[in-house]
């Protein structure tokens, strides 16, 4: 549905018969503030607890976790934003609006590429761990991170550009694309392609490194530093088919249920993605684990040392 940013009337006939009130604006943009920045504190200690470790930022895997969880706060702040657009039913300027999608589409981009470099790094892991140290060595591993820089460039720039934008409709809880602007079509189709590709990419990985690990397990289970590697690639899994989830039901839902309800919980599988990696780190990886142990320890001391 197309929307035209700041006109309340557009969408008010279709938000109302879906149910919208105050009430629900208030209680729906709450979430999304809390959520949001729930989300964002918790992966600071995630990245934190990354950065501050030499042995983890010297992995190829962990660096690429580090800037895939950059990408994933910087989608909080849109989030955190839009909450607030909820709450007041106002986008206050156009051209807030416009930058909050230079923060939101072209980020997840990036956050769909290093899910899939992430897939093929663990596929190499398993499968050919001789061309993993080639690929993921580290001159050839800043061409990956230009390939994620540049995926990322490319659609900041034709969202900040006039002829194409992503809009937050506050009455419908949920994000459009401005089709009465030429490329926003092209911008539409662009981004479902690579990140439905990248779906498609990272499921083969994952895959074929699951169907490679179920027939070589007696070998696998009696070395320590493979059921280490395994327990990353737990992690990357779990992101990928999230991921795939949520990528799948946004662009394919043109066949699912068109209401204020089912575009709200789209966007908030949205918001809650970037409480995905946080959760998984602090369940399934004890040295990630440790390391926020270590580093909330470091933020309480010197406060308590004052008293």
């Amino acid at each position: 549905m197309d929307v035209t940013v700041g006109e309340y009337n557009v969408a008010k006939n279709i938000a109302s018969n879906g149910g919208r009130t105050l009430v629900t604006d208030i209680i729906v943009g709450s979430c999304m503030i809390l959520i949001s920045f729930a989300c964002t504190t918790a992966y600071s200690f995630v990245l934190a607890a990354i950065w501050r470790d030499d042995e983890l930022m010297r992995m190829p895997t962990y660096r690429f976790m580090f800037i895939l969880g950059i990408f994933d706060v910087l989608q909080c702040i849109p989030h955190f934003i839009t909450g607030i657009f909820t709450i007041c039913q106002s986008v206050f300027h156009p051209f807030l609006a416009k930058s909050l999608s230079i923060l939101g589409t072209p980020c997840y981009v990036a956050y769909c590429v290093i899910t899939v470099i992430l897939s093929l790094n663990r596929f190499l892991v398993v499968v050919s761990p001789k061309y993993n140290e080639t690929l993921f060595s580290a001159p050839v591993v800043y061409t990956w991170y230009i390939i994620i820089f540049l995926s990322w460039l490319a659609f900041a720039v034709l969202l900040s550009s006039p002829w194409a934008t992503l809009v937050y409709s506050p009455e419908n809880y949920s994000w459009t694309y401005d089709f009465n602007l030429p490329l926003s079509s092209s911008v539409q189709k662009s981004a479902m392609t690579l990140e439905l590709a990248c779906v498609a990419i990272f499921g083969f990985f994952y895959i074929y490194t699951l169907i490679v690990l179920y027939s070589t397990r007696k070998r696998f289970a009696t070395n320590s530093k493979i059921r280490s590697e395994l327990k990353i690639l737990v992690q990357c899994i779990v992101i990928a088919v999230y991921t795939a989830v949520m990528n799948i039901l946004w662009h394919q839902s043109q066949g699912l249920p068109s209401n204020l309800w089912f575009m709200m919980a789209l966007n908030f599988m949205w918001v809650l993605n970037s409480g995905v990696y946080p959760i998984i780190y602090f369940i399934v990886n004890r040295t990630i684990r440790s390391r926020i142990v270590s580093t909330s320890k470091t933020i309480v001391t010197p406060s308590r040392a004052q008293t």
